[in-house]
């Protein structure tokens, strides 16, 4: 069977792209495609990618931070189950805090800062969970301020000296009741934070 013998089949039917696709294909083959782009695509491009992959490291921060302090239970042991919850839930607000102050950084540097502030933040939970054991002593504001400190870096006001006096006595008074001992510990906390500006 020689080559006319074969049976052909017959062809596609020869339909045109659509005009704006026609259009796109006259502009590259013109070379004019790369007039209608921004005059730093480039620049923009790769900005773009370095904010994703620092808002994807920031947020991988905070996931392993924030497993790594729901995953320890020591920082709330033998707290009944709402002053735990209370406890865990100022942690974590105290830990992103310190991850947001990490924003734009490389992971050495932001590892850096992490350490010291997230093991004060730990540090603080476990003086909280201890002070709130029925038999346990009125906790030392000094030692808690310390760990404040850290935690909150330059953003830390300490308390004058009569108003850490009152919460240390608010606290003495709820002896017994850790979820209200809790509940009392976060705007004593949050009154040692200035705001971001």
């Amino acid at each position: 069977m020689d080559e006319e013998d074969k049976p052909t089949e017959p062809d596609a039917p020869q339909t045109d792209p659509p005009a704006a696709v026609q259009w796109m294909m006259q502009q590259a083959a013109a070379g004019q495609s790369t007039a209608l782009l921004p005059p730093d695509w480039d620049e923009w491009v790769a900005a773009g990618r370095v904010a994703l992959s620092a808002d994807a490291a920031l947020a991988a921060r905070r996931r392993r931070i924030d497993d790594a302090l729901r995953g320890n239970d020591r920082l709330t042991e033998g707290l009944p189950g709402e002053a735990a919850e209370a406890l865990l839930a100022l942690g974590l607000a105290l830990a992103r805090d310190v991850i947001d102050d990490t924003a734009g950084l490389d992971d050495a540097t932001a590892e850096d800062i992490l350490q010291p502030r997230v093991r004060a933040v730990r540090r603080l939970m476990m003086a909280a969970t201890q002070a709130a054991r029925p038999d346990a002593e009125p906790p030392g504001v000094e030692e808690w301020l310390k760990q404040a400190a850290v935690a909150l870096g330059d953003r830390f006001r300490p308390p004058n000296e009569a108003d850490a006096q009152a919460w240390r006595q608010q606290w003495a008074a709820l002896a017994g009741q850790p979820a209200q001992q809790m509940a009392l510990l976060r705007p004593f906390i949050e009154q040692l934070r200035t705001r971001r500006s």
